[in-house]
């Protein structure tokens, strides 16, 4: 039987300490543990990430895809 993935509750601080047991007993937390280097964000944004915004946007606002 395998053991089930921890649920989101609401409760950060539990829910993330049972998420850690499961990852080591998958052994998976060696991967997850270092984390993600972030990028040196110059504050510039490309052509393609200022005509996105604008389209995520619109996408969220919408609730079907009839709408959208």
């Amino acid at each position: 039987m395998q053991a089930a993935i921890p649920c989101f509750d609401g409760y950060y601080d539990h829910w993330s300490m049972l998420m850690e047991n499961f990852l080591r007993s998958k052994e998976y937390w060696l991967i997850v543990a270092p984390g993600i280097e972030e990028p040196a964000t110059t504050g510039i944004l490309t052509d393609a990430q200022i005509i996105d915004c604008p389209i995520l946007k619109t996408i969220l606002s919408k609730e079907t895809s009839k709408n959208i």
